[in-house]
């Protein structure tokens, strides 16, 4: 099942990438310190059209992909 797990989550990384673009900007997410040690290790790769698919009405979103993590941050605020 663990197996079944990590190939869905590779599958929706890799689409998400091939869908958004995103590219490696030198930026990483911004969190107060004591989440700072939660953040996944990597490269973080981000897009304006990656940041829209997340953002809805009120809500504002910053997405990082983490592909060698298959990891997905988002950074999101709103009402």
């Amino acid at each position: 099942m663990a197996g079944t797990r990590s190939g869905a989550t590779e599958s929706k990384i890799d689409e998400l990438k091939s869908a958004y673009a995103p590219e490696s900007t030198g930026k990483s997410p911004e969190f107060v310190q004591g989440l700072r040690a939660e953040l996944p290790t990597g490269t973080f790769l981000t897009s304006d059209r990656l940041d829209q698919a997340f953002s809805h009405d009120k809500w504002f979103a910053k997405a990082y992909l983490v592909p060698d993590r298959r990891a997905l941050v988002l950074v999101a605020t709103g009402t």
